[in-house]
């Protein structure tokens, strides 16, 4: 099924996963797995705008190497990258197996958890 589900909240229509985590106005409901259908609490968790960026489901439709923050440079090297707080951390490498290597590198240190 593609749907979510609501459910009625203080005389409110609310979603399930929100009810379920307790999320007040404002606050970002994570589905971990990026499933929107599966509410399981072991699935959900409070974070914030970032935390829910850094928990992306992949690489763009766009993206021509099919990894997520790789992409080949003009002169031919491959370039690994990781944006975070308003900045880019980049580095070049020659293959592109070394960029997605820093790019993963990158991720578990700056997301952790919420690493895509």
């Amino acid at each position: 099924m593609s749907y979510r589900r609501r459910v009625m909240r203080g005389g409110q229509t609310d979603y399930e996963y929100r009810i379920l985590t307790g999320a007040k106005a404002g606050q970002i409901v994570d589905h971990i797995d990026h499933d929107m259908t599966n509410n399981a609490p072991e699935n959900l968790r409070l974070t914030d705008k970032q935390g829910n960026g850094a928990n992306r489901a992949g690489a763009q439709r766009n993206n021509r190497s099919g990894h997520l923050g790789v992409s080949r440079r003009s002169n031919g090297t491959w370039i690994g990258y990781v944006h975070y707080r308003g900045k880019q951390y980049a580095r070049s490498f020659p293959t592109m197996q070394e960029a997605i290597d820093f790019r993963e590198w990158l991720a578990d240190e700056f997301f952790g958890a919420y690493k895509p």
